[in-house]
């Protein structure tokens, strides 16, 4: 299968002890540009061989104010399209917004002392089930 990873944004909400973003020195954070989004979605809509676009990578992806959008971008250029965030930022709204847009898997990674605190277990399992009631 190919698969392109595409990382929307290297912004995080959150500061995990256990990721290793805190090992970076002098790098950069940013969200990946209108103008930019605009050639990936013209590579995609030329690229037959490639079958799944992950949105993931050092950062949370539903920081991208259009994540929806691309999204729905994604899936309609006929490729599978998967997301990794925390779930911290899901809310049902959202998580009916990228349902519509196309969003195939949705992917939950978090560090432990997220999930210890009961609080945001609770959130973060509360919008997991939402969303997969909803799919």
């Amino acid at each position: 299968m190919n698969k392109l990873y595409l990382e929307p944004t290297s912004m995080c909400n959150l500061n995990c002890r256990t990721c290793f973003r805190n090992s970076w020195i002098g790098e950069k954070q940013g969200i990946m540009s209108d103008e930019i989004l605009q050639k990936v979605y013209m590579y995609l809509r030329s690229e037959n061989n490639l079958q799944t676009v992950m949105l993931a990578g050092m950062g949370e992806p539903l920081l991208h104010k259009n994540i929806t959008e691309i999204v729905r971008e994604i899936s309609s250029s006929g490729k599978k399209t998967e997301l990794l965030t925390n779930a911290t930022l899901l809310n049902k709204k959202l998580c009916t917004e990228l349902l519509d847009a196309g969003l195939d898997i949705l992917w939950v990674s978090c560090d432990e002392a997220h999930l210890k605190s009961a609080k945001s277990s609770d959130k973060i399992l509360q919008n997991i089930d939402y969303f997969k009631n909803l799919k």
